[in-house]
């Protein structure tokens, strides 16, 4: 069966890297680089190569495993001596310029003339046929970062770090912003898409943007109506999201849960997607609703979180993504709404406390594993499962998958 989902993160084989010229013809270098992972939190990106298109549903973890551009790129003068047909107010040259109205809370200066840089401004990497940017070598401070680059969709932005950029324009289709994609930068303002279902936490610390967000009297920094930093108040363990916020972002960053200490989570009417690893490793959160408004749990959004005793999900969700549930030992019983389409790998996998689920008639397809890098959805879950009247146990799964698959 063909997966519906790109993980980006290739356990073996080459990267391409590029520096984006500007000629047809773009140089590159092949450059051979250790992707493998030692704990269950990180394998949950295992490759595959059998997609050829990416869209918001599919998972990508570029962050996890390889090794990236780690040196401060974004204040690196362009060498390249190539020009384009417009300027910003510093008198770079880059391609073309791009305005219009940001996102409401975005904070976008509204007369800033956004230049979309010359490939030549990024250093960037193919990858499973998608463009990873890792840097940026222009002087443009407004940009507009390009959704593809030679020919290629962009999945991934990181590497301003460090740079002059003031002013962002993300392109929609960017999937992901990775760890300290401007940490250190002079940001002050940012527009992020739709498309985006993964921000890393620092990709915004030490900015005018994230600091000034911070100094208001709220634990919340929130940018785009999308929640991606929490600063923990000991003094209140029950935490209210804001109403408003429609996304809310990996909070696994720097080593730390950012909803660590919290007991219990509410969350909005008004939110609409949970990220990738969004309450990863919150070891005593106890329970939590999903709102019907939320179509979309990303990957690991719950994994880690050991106390976790009961959860209610969206009646709108269509997927159970994978390593969803992972860890969760105190969780005893689930409801997955008829509706749900697609189950990932190993949802359940060390939820010891949990010993039957039953499926909606609704699945049509479930994640059998590859025998290598994983398992299966049930691997080391539920004794048995329950499936359109047909109870299944751990020894039976395989007829399950069948069952489902239709294979």
């Amino acid at each position: 069966m063909k997966k519906a989902k790109i993980l980006a993160l290739l356990l073996t084989g080459a990267l391409l890297l590029t520096g984006c010229s500007s000629d047809n013809e773009i140089p590159y270098s092949k450059t051979d680089k250790d992707t493998s992972t030692s704990d269950k939190a990180d394998k949950n990106s295992s490759a595959d190569n059998e997609q050829s298109s990416l869209n918001s549903d599919e998972y990508i973890d570029p962050d996890s495993g390889f090794e990236g551009n780690s040196g401060s790129v974004g204040s690196s003068e362009n060498n390249s001596g190539s020009s384009g047909n417009s300027k910003d107010n510093s008198g770079n040259s880059g391609g073309s310029t791009s305005g219009g109205t940001s996102k409401p809370n975005s904070g976008t200066p509204d007369k800033v003339n956004f230049v979309e840089p010359l490939e030549t401004d990024f250093f960037c990497y193919e990858q499973n046929a998608y463009m990873f940017i890792d840097g940026y070598f222009g002087k443009a401070t407004s940009v507009k970062i390009p959704s593809t680059i030679r020919g290629l969709p962009v999945a991934q932005i990181r590497g301003f770090n460090n740079s002059n950029v003031e002013n962002v324009i993300i392109s929609e289709g960017i999937l992901s912003i990775g760890e300290s994609a401007f940490a250190n930068s002079k940001l002050k303002s940012i527009d992020i898409p739709d498309s985006v279902t993964k921000i890393d936490p620092s990709a915004f610390k030490n900015t005018p943007l994230f600091s000034e967000i911070e100094s208001k009297n709220s634990p919340f920094v929130i940018i785009n109506n999308y929640l991606v930093y929490v600063k923990f108040d000991k003094s209140n363990t029950d935490l209210v999201i804001p109403n408003g916020v429609t996304k809310i972002f990996s909070v696994y960053g720097e080593g730390i849960p950012i909803f660590e200490g919290y007991t219990s989570i509410t969350i909005p009417n008004s939110v609409t997607m949970i990220g990738d690893g969004a309450f990863m490793s919150c070891e005593v959160l106890k329970s939590i609703e999903i709102p019907d408004s939320v179509t979309y749990i990303g990957y690991n959004a719950f994994s880690g979180c050991e106390k976790l005793e009961s959860i209610k999900l969206s009646k709108n969700i269509t997927r159970i993504n994978g390593w969803t549930f992972t860890g969760c030992n105190k969780l005893k019983s689930i409801e997955i709404p008829d509706g749900v389409t697609y189950i990932g790998d190993e949802i359940f996998s060390g939820c010891e406390s949990l010993k039957s689920v039953a499926i909606p008639d609704s699945v049509t397809e479930i994640e059998t594993g590859d025998g290598r890098y994983t398992r299966g959805a049930f691997y080391d879950g539920p004794i048995s499962v329950t499936y359109k009247g047909k109870t299944y146990d751990r020894n039976h799964f395989s007829d399950l998958y069948k069952a489902i698959n239709g294979n």
